[in-house]
């Protein structure tokens, strides 16, 4: 996983890049301010399942978050 801070040597070509995934970020925290309690559960259930795959180097981590977004 290429860290932000790479970023930009990255697109100019100065560092190896095997596969790359771009996600649009999320506003979360749009679901607190309006107290959406049922979706935060699915963030926050989301964000569990997530962080632990990555962790665990599980192959088509990025898929969770397809899925999530794609509903």
């Amino acid at each position: 996983m290429v860290v932000l801070s790479h970023w930009n040597n990255a697109l100019k070509g100065n560092l190896n890049i095997a596969q790359l995934t771009l996600f649009e970020p999320v506003a979360a925290w749009v679901l607190d301010r309006v107290n959406d309690r049922s979706m935060i559960d699915v963030v926050n259930t989301f964000l569990t399942r997530y962080r632990r795959d990555a962790s665990n180097e599980l192959p088509d981590v990025c898929g969770l978050v397809i899925d999530l977004l794609g509903g």
